[in-house]
C-alpha cells in the first residue's frame, strides 16, 4: 500500500459506482462496489482490517473506479468485471450466476411471460436485468393485474378448455378457453412490453391516483398496498445502462481537453456487458 494509494482514496467522489484494486504488474486484486465510493474505499486504510484483507491491500498498487447512477447498476457493473478479470480477492461473483430477466415470448402466437436466467437469440423480447428479486416477484403479481398475460406452458396452451385460478384471480385473460381475441391479447402485450422498457407512465400515474383517492377516502391498508406496488414497479423498470439487451459489442469514447493535454476514456462493452475500461494521456506535439 502507497502513501499516493491512501491519498487517491481520499479524493474519490461520494456517489455509487465500482473500485478496483491492481498490483504492481497491473493484475486487478479486487473488484469491488459501494453506495459511496469515498466512504467504502477509506474503509480499507483503516486498522483491524482482516487478513485476507490485510493481504490484498499490502499488495495493492493502483486504485481505479467507474461512477455509476445508482447502486443496482454498480452491482450489475461489479459482477460484469469480476466475471472479465477474475480477480484472485474476489469470491463471491466468480460462478457464472446470472440476474433473473423477463422473457416475452413475442415469437410465439399468444406471447407467455415467464422468468429466466440470462438471455438468448431466439426471438423473444428479454427486460432486464433485475437484480432486487423481492420487487421483482411483487412487481409481476402488480402488473398481471394490470397487463394479464399467461405464463402456462404451450401444451396447456393447447389442450385445456376451462380457465385456470389464475384467470379467475384477474391474471390472465385465457386464451386456453377462447376467452380473449388474439389481436387483443397482443395489443396487451405490447403495452405491457411499453411499460417494462420504461414508458409506462400512464401506467404509474394511475397507480399514484388510486394509491392518493384509497388515502383520502381513510383506506389506509389500500393506500400501503398500492405504495408498496408502485414501488416495486419503479425498481423493476428503473433502467440499466451496465447491460444492453442488444447484446453488442461496442467501445465507448469519452474525452476531456485541457490546454495541450487530453484524457480518453474508452469503456469496453463486449456481448452488451460494460466489462473493462482503458485511459490514455495525449499531449499535443
Amino acid at each position: 500500500m502507497t502513501a499516493d494509494l491512501r491519498e487517491q482514496a481520499g479524493s474519490l467522489p461520494d456517489g455509487p459506482g465500482v473500485y478496483l484494486f491492481r498490483d504492481a504488474q497491473g493484475r486487478p486484486l479486487y473488484v469491488g462496489k459501494a453506495a459511496s465510493l469515498r466512504d467504502r474505499v477509506r474503509s480499507y486504510f483503516q486498522k483491524g482490517l482482516g487478513p485476507r484483507t490485510a493481504l490484498m491491500m499490502s499488495r495493492a498498487v493502483v486504485l481505479e473506479f467507474i461512477t455509476t447512477d445508482s447502486e443496482v447498476e454498480a452491482l450489475i457493473l461489479e459482477s460484469n468485471l469480476v466475471k472479465q478479470h477474475r480477480p484472485d480477492f474476489n469470491i463471491r461473483l466468480r460462478d457464472d450466476k446470472h440476474f433473473p430477466y423477463l422473457r416475452v415470448a413475442l415469437d410465439e402466437p399468444w406471447p407467455a411471460v415467464a422468468v429466466v436466467r440470462g438471455m438468448q437469440r431466439d426471438g423473444a423480447r428479454y427486460f432486464g436485468p433485475y437484480t432486487r428479486a423481492q420487487a421483482l416477484t411483487a412487481t409481476l403479481k402488480a402488473i398481471r393485474r394490470i397487463f394479464p398475460f399467461r405464463t402456462c406452458g404451450d401444451h396447456r396452451l393447447a389442450t385445456a378448455r376451462r380457465p385456470c385460478l389464475h384467470h379467475d384471480l384477474g391474471r390472465c385473460p385465457a386464451p386456453c378457453a377462447g376467452k380473449v381475441a388474439r389481436e387483443d391479447y397482443l395489443a396487451n402485450v405490447r403495452e405491457l412490453c411499453l411499460f417494462l422498457d420504461g414508458r409506462g407512465d400512464h401506467v404509474l400515474r394511475r397507480l399514484r391516483e388510486r394509491m392518493e383517492l384509497a388515502a383520502d377516502s381513510l383506506e389506509f391498508e389500500r393506500a400501503a398496498e398500492l405504495r408498496d406496488q408502485l414501488r416495486a414497479l419503479e425498481q423493476v423498470v428503473e433502467r440499466q445502462k451496465m447491460i444492453f439487451t442488444t447484446q453488442e459489442d461496442l467501445d465507448a469514447l469519452g474525452l476531456e481537453v485541457a490546454g495541450q493535454e487530453a484524457c480518453v476514456q474508452v469503456f469496453l462493452v463486449r456481448g452488451g456487458k460494460l466489462v473493462g475500461r482503458e485511459n490514455f494521456l495525449l499531449t499535443a506535439a
